[in-house]
């Protein structure tokens, strides 16, 4: 039982944040240009079949722009 508790730990501590520029969500931020041409983007999401709505990426590309 105890091998198995660490085992978790180290697992959960791995999956901790990521605080170095360019490598974890809190970089984001200061690198994306508000000013940026996202008609010429593409935005690929991969989710579970069934887990978001099947019209969701029309509305999306109607709202954004962006396929």
């Amino acid at each position: 039982m105890a091998a198995a508790a660490a085992v978790l730990a180290l697992t959960l501590a791995a999956c901790g944040g990521d605080t170095e520029p360019g490598g974890g969500a809190s970089a984001a931020p200061a690198s994306l240009d508000a000013r940026a041409d996202v008609s010429r983007q593409r935005l690929t999401v991969s989710n579970w079949d069934g887990y978001m709505p099947e019209d969701l990426p029309a509305r999306f590309k109607a709202a954004t722009g962006v396929p």
